[in-house]
């Protein structure tokens, strides 16, 4: 049996301009589109959907920092989650709440909210 391997905090983290600004411990994705229907006249049933653009949301969990990092002014920066076989890439990211922590060994973040513009699979 194939043993599934989780990913770590070495695994998932946040870059800008190729540094590495902070390693994140766990994640969730969520995915949005909105669908139109395309109306017809004389019939009470659409004819076919229209898709919308895609909105790509992140929650980050415990997000901590590497070096003197500004998280507070980050814009446009990326979030990488690499997966066995494949890295999971979300471009164009702005944050949209941060909840702040400290522990001993530096600062950290326990929970991000996070929106991106693109999401690819390398």
């Amino acid at each position: 049996m194939e043993q599934l391997t989780m990913p770590a905090g070495r695994d998932i983290y946040l870059e800008a301009e190729g540094r590495r600004l902070a390693a994140v411990e766990s994640y969730r994705a969520q995915a949005v589109r909105e669908v139109y229907p395309v109306e017809v006249l004389g019939s009470d049933q659409p004819a076919g959907l229209v898709r919308g653009a895609a909105r790509y949301r992140l929650e980050l969990k415990r997000v901590v920092f590497q070096g003197d990092v500004d998280f507070y002014g980050l814009s446009g920066f990326n979030v990488v989650i690499v997966r066995p076989g494949a890295r999971v890439v979300y471009t164009g990211c702005e944050w949209e709440q941060i909840a702040e922590g400290a522990a001993a060994g530096g600062a950290f973040a326990e929970n991000v909210v996070i929106s991106a513009r693109r999401r690819r699979v390398l």
